[in-house]
């Protein structure tokens, strides 16, 4: 019978969650690289993003860009390297017609703190979904119509 080394097992599964932490925090750099990239660019398949400003302050406000993370990295599990581009321009392109045509629209307001937390709100309840694919078409006015339900049936709850 072999005789198993606790410390040789402990030490084997540090070794694992320090390579998973280190690709993980890799994975979550290179997503904010990306998307402040494109948002820098201020456009997703030659559609201009508006308020590009705000949506960098939004985006890289320490208050939400964990969950923004987390929620992409929750849906997007099984990709790297290809897709991550793509998976974030649709993040970005999602989160340009989500504050820029419902939340502002909605609240008249363009307060950073105040978009930041009625959007943590939304997406830390999983009421707001900003991670699905987008196809750039009249889709949008569909995304627009489900951000804008989202935003009213959370009022309604208050």
């Amino acid at each position: 019978m072999e005789n198993t080394n606790n410390s040789d097992i402990t030490e084997q599964s540090k070794y694992i969650t320090i390579v998973d932490y280190v690709e993980r925090n890799k994975i979550k750099r290179d997503f904010i690289k990306c998307v402040n990239n494109i948002l820098s660019d201020g456009e997703v398949e030659k559609i201009n993003l508006e308020n590009t400003d705000l949506l960098k302050q939004i985006f890289n406000d320490n208050r939400i860009q964990d969950v923004f993370y987390d929620g992409f990295k929750d849906n997007f599990s099984e990709f790297y390297n290809d897709d991550m581009l793509m998976k974030s321009q649709d993040f970005a392109y999602q989160l340009n017609l989500f504050i820029n045509n419902s939340l502002i629209p909605y609240y008249q307001c363009e307060n950073v703190d105040f978009l930041v937390e009625k959007t943590k709100d939304l997406c830390m309840n999983n009421d707001l979904d900003l991670y699905g694919s987008v196809d750039y078409s009249k889709y949008d006015e569909e995304l627009i119509k489900d951000f804008n339900a989202t935003i009213e049936e959370k009022e309604l709850e208050l």
